[in-house]
C-alpha cells in the first residue's frame, strides 16, 4: 500500500484553459496530489489538468460553490488539503512557509494571503484555504463560501497572486452576473446574513449601474456586521468610498471617523479620511491623515489596498508639498513612494516634472490624489 500523500491541492474549474497552465506551473513541494473538480468545461481545461497529473472529476454545477469544493475535499487523500482557484498563482518563495505550518500541525485550519489585481490596485486578503483532511473541515455557503472547522485558524505564510478580479477577467467570465444571481438566491435562503449583503452591495457597485441599491446593501452590511467580524471593517470602508464617489463627503467622513474608532489599526480608513479632506479642501487635516497612514503602515489584519500605508500616502503628501511650493519635501515624498513601489507611475511622473529644470516649472494639474476608486 502506497503511503498517504502529504498535501493535496484541490481545485474547482470551468473553462479555465487560459489561466490554468500558469497556476499548475507554480505548484511545487510539498504538493503530492492534485484533485480537480470540473463543473462543465467546454474548452481544454480537463486535458490540461490531466496532463499535469491531476485526478479530474466531473461534478454537475448546482449553483453552489460549497457543493463543488466539498466534492474536491471528499476526493482528496492527502493528510492536508490546500484549495486554490485556477487563476491563483502561488509565490514560489512562500512554499517553505506552508511546509513548516503543516509539519508543525498546531492548527486544523490555515489562512493564505491572496493578492488580487483589481481596479482599486492590488488588494491583500487573508483567506482560510488550508485544512487537515480528517473529514471535519467543510465549506459552507452557496457563494463566498467559507471553510470551517473546530479550533483556531493559523497563518500559513503562503501567498498567491489572483488575476480574476481584474475588469477584463470579470467581463470575460461573466462573474458579476453570475455572482449577483447566486447572492440573491443565497439571501432568499438567509435574508438576515449581513456578510452576504456586504458581498451583494460591493458586487452591485462593481457592476456600476445600481448605485442606490448598492449603497443600501452596504449600509445594511455595516449595521448588521457581528462584533469582531473582520469583513465588517471592509464593508465600512467600501461604503465610505461609494459615498465619496457619489459626492456625499460629509456623510462619508462621519462614517470613516466612526470606523476608525472601531478599527483604529485599519490604514485604509485613515487613507480614505485623507482623500475626503483633500476633496473638502482641508489641507491640514489631509496632511495629518496621510501622515497617520505612514505611522500605521501596511496592514494584513484587514483586507487592504496595497500602498495605503506606504507609497500612496507618500505620493499624496508629495502632491500637498508641491502645491504648497515646498518642492524639496515634495521630492522626498515622491522618492520615498518610488523606493516602496518602483513601478508606481504617478510618483514617477511627478518626480520627473520636478527634475525637469531645463524647462519652466508647470503648475500642478488638478488631481484627486492616489486613492483607489470606490469598490
Amino acid at each position: 500500500m502506497s503511503p498517504r500523500p502529504f498535501l493535496t491541492v484541490c481545485m474547482i474549474v470551468r473553462d479555465e484553459a487560459e489561466d490554468l497552465p500558469a497556476t499548475l506551473a507554480r505548484l511545487a513541494e510539498p504538493v503530492e496530489e492534485l484533485v480537480v473538480v470540473d463543473t462543465g468545461s467546454r474548452d481544454a481545461t480537463r486535458e490540461i489538468a490531466r496532463a499535469a497529473g491531476a485526478r479530474v472529476l466531473d461534478v454537475p454545477w448546482r449553483d453552489d460553490f460549497a457543493v463543488a469544493r466539498n466534492a474536491a475535499l471528499d476526493a482528496a487523500t492527502g493528510r492536508w488539503c490546500l484549495m486554490l482557484d485556477a487563476d491563483e498563482q502561488v509565490e514560489p518563495a512562500t512554499w517553505p512557509a506552508l511546509t513548516a505550518f503543516l509539519v508543525a500541525a498546531r492548527h486544523r485550519l490555515g489562512r493564505i494571503t491572496v493578492t488580487s489585481e483589481t481596479r482599486e490596485g492590488r488588494v491583500h486578503e487573508a483567506i482560510t484555504r488550508v485544512c487537515r483532511n480528517d473529514g471535519e473541515a467543510r465549506y459552507r455557503g452557496r457563494i463566498h463560501e467559507q471553510l470551517v472547522a473546530r479550533g483556531e485558524v493559523g497563518e500559513t505564510g503562503l501567498q498567491c497572486l489572483h488575476s480574476g478580479y481584474a475588469d477584463e477577467a470579470l467581463e470575460r467570465k461573466g462573474k458579476i452576473e453570475r455572482n449577483l444571481r447566486l447572492l440573491r438566491a443565497a439571501l432568499e435562503d438567509d435574508p438576515g446574513d449581513a456578510y452576504l449583503r456586504f458581498q451583494l452591495g460591493r458586487t452591485l457597485w462593481r457592476g456600476g449601474e445600481q448605485r442606490e441599491p448598492a449603497l443600501a446593501e452596504l449600509r445594511a452590511a455595516v449595521e448588521g456586521a457581528p462584533a469582531g467580524a473582520v469583513w465588517g471593517a471592509g464593508a465600512l470602508r467600501d461604503l465610505g468610498y461609494a459615498l465619496r464617489e457619489c459626492g456625499r463627503l460629509e456623510e462619508a467622513l462621519a462614517l470613516v471617523r466612526e470606523g476608525l474608532a472601531r478599527h483604529p489599526g485599519f490604514t485604509d480608513l485613515a487613507f480614505l479620511e485623507g482623500l475626503l479632506h483633500m476633496d473638502r479642501g482641508d489641507a491640514a487635516a489631509m496632511q495629518r491623515a496621510f501622515e497617520a497612514c505612514l505611522a500605521l503602515g501596511e496592514t494584513r489584519t484587514f483586507t487592504s489596498v496595497d500602498g495605503v500605508g506606504s507609497y500612496r500616502a507618500h505620493h499624496n503628501l508629495g502632491l500637498f508639498r508641491e502645491l504648497s511650493g515646498d518642492l524639496r519635501r515634495a521630492r522626498v515624498h515622491y522618492e520615498a513612494a518610488l523606493a516602496a513601489a518602483p513601478d508606481f507611475a504617478p510618483s514617477r511622473e511627478r518626480l520627473r516634472g520636478l527634475l525637469a529644470r531645463e524647462r519652466p516649472r508647470q503648475p500642478l494639474a488638478r488631481t484627486n490624489g492616489a486613492g483607489p476608486p470606490a469598490p
